[in-house]
């Protein structure tokens, strides 16, 4: 039986980004099964524009507008406690999917049932998405040695030594997300995820691929 994937993405007043990324996600080669979007009370057009798109992809989507400010850590939680899929990728307003990634993903997915996270590399790029050349991985110090120590099962040690996973481009079976929420603060969902389940022994896999565009702009959180 294939595997449903849900898309978890949280808004704030992402009116610049959002039409962007909505659709780099909807026209992905491998369809999504479904869409749900938590908006952390935006004061522009997020919504509407969100609603326009997602209304036109033919996916099956749900918006939740936060009745207070949750910031993202919450907003992400209260997210992913909607999603139905058998697999949760995580989405941030402001990015661009390549269209292979979810099927990109999947695939490992549907091969290893072992593995119940997965990660890429992101290529960081300007503010109109032009790639920098240069990656998330060599920024954040993940490189062969430390891949090759992941991919030998020494996960929760890599994790421990340095943060190498970006919400944006991981996904990970809703078994398991369930057993990581909630998402304990100050820790950032990402980070929490990268630790929590290779402490419980859920394996992951690291992707080389740069399967997402990271915008880098003076607006965003990270």
């Amino acid at each position: 039986m294939a595997l449903k994937v849900s898309v978890a993405i949280c808004t704030w007043n992402g009116e610049r980004w959002i039409e962007e990324q909505l659709r780099s996600i909807v026209n992905q080669t491998r369809m999504v099964d479904e869409i749900i979007l938590g908006d952390d009370r935006s004061s522009d057009r997020t919504v509407t524009i969100a609603q326009e798109i997602l209304t036109q992809s033919g996916i099956p989507f749900c918006i939740i507008v936060n009745s207070e400010n949750l910031g993202s850590r919450l907003n992400f939680q209260n997210v992913c406690e909607r999603c139905t899929g058998d697999v949760v990728f995580f989405a941030d307003q402001d990015d661009f999917w390549m269209p292979n990634k979810v099927e990109r993903i999947v695939q490992i997915f549907d091969a290893k049932e072992c593995v119940g996270w997965v990660f890429s590399d992101l290529e960081l790029c300007g503010e109109d998405l032009s790639p920098s050349g240069r990656t998330m991985w060599a920024k954040v110090g993940f490189g062969r040695n430390r891949q090759k120590q992941f991919a030998k099962g020494n996960q929760l040690e890599v994790a421990l030594k340095r943060p190498m996973v970006t919400g944006a481009a991981l996904a990970v079976r809703r078994a398991y997300l369930q057993k990581a929420m909630p998402f304990q603060s100050p820790w950032i969902h990402d980070h929490w995820i990268s630790i929590l389940l290779p402490a419980q022994g859920v394996m992951g896999e690291a992707v080389s691929d740069r399967l997402v565009r990271y915008r880098l702009h003076t607006e965003q959180q990270v």
